[in-house]
C-alpha cells in the first residue's frame, strides 16, 4: 500500500509500470487470500481492502518532510485513483465471485467509492459544485467508458 500511496508524490520517477505491478500484486494477494482457508491466513482480506480504500480516498500523497508534494502530485493522484478503480473488477474476477463480492460489500466498498466522488476537489472549469453541474471530473471518470477521452477533454481542470 505504501508503494501506491507514495507513487503519486514522485515527480520524475513516476513509472506507470510500478503502479500496475503494485496493483497486480494486490489483485493476486486478494485472490490467494480468498482461495485459502481462513485458519491459514496471516492477514484478512478485510484488512487489505480497508487499507486499499484508505489509499483510494486519501487527499494527499504520502511524502516525507523533505519531499513535500508539488503541483505535480494532483496528476499522480488522479492516475492512481483511475488505476485503483480499474483494479476493483479484476480483484472480483475469481471463481467464487459472490463470496468475494460479499466481503467487498461488508467492507463498505460502495461507500468508499461514493466518498471519493463526494470529496473530489477536481471540478470542471464551470466552477459549479459537482451536485449543481452533474459533471464533476471524478464522477465522469467513474461513469465514462472512455476514460482517456475525459482526461483529454478536461486536462485544464487536472492541471489547476
Amino acid at each position: 500500500m505504501l508503494v501506491l500511496q507514495s507513487w503519486c508524490a514522485a515527480q520524475e520517477d513516476r513509472d506507470p509500470r510500478l503502479l500496475q505491478l503494485a496493483l497486480d500484486c494486490l489483485i493476486a494477494i486478494t485472490h490467494i487470500l480468498h482461495g485459502s482457508s481462513p485458519d491459514r491466513r496471516r492477514v484478512e482480506i478485510r484488512y487489505i481492502l480497508d487499507c486499499y480504500f484508505k489509499v483510494l480516498n486519501c487527499d494527499r500523497p504520502l511524502c516525507s518532510p523533505e519531499t513535500a508534494p508539488g503541483s505535480h502530485w494532483e496528476e499522480g493522484l488522479l492516475a492512481l485513483r483511475i488505476n485503483m478503480l480499474r483494479a476493483i473488477p479484476q480483484m472480483l474476477d475469481c471463481s467464487d465471485r459472490p463470496v468475494l463480492q460479499a466481503i467487498f460489500l461488508s467492507n463498505n466498498c460502495f461507500e468508499h467509492i461514493i466518498r471519493l466522488i463526494q470529496n473530489s476537489k477536481l471540478y470542471l472549469s464551470s466552477g459549479l459544485r459537482p451536485e449543481e453541474s452533474g459533471s464533476d471530473l471524478t464522477t465522469r471518470l467513474l461513469t465514462e467508458p472512455d476514460i482517456m477521452k475525459v482526461i483529454d477533454s478536461d486536462s485544464d481542470a487536472i492541471h489547476r
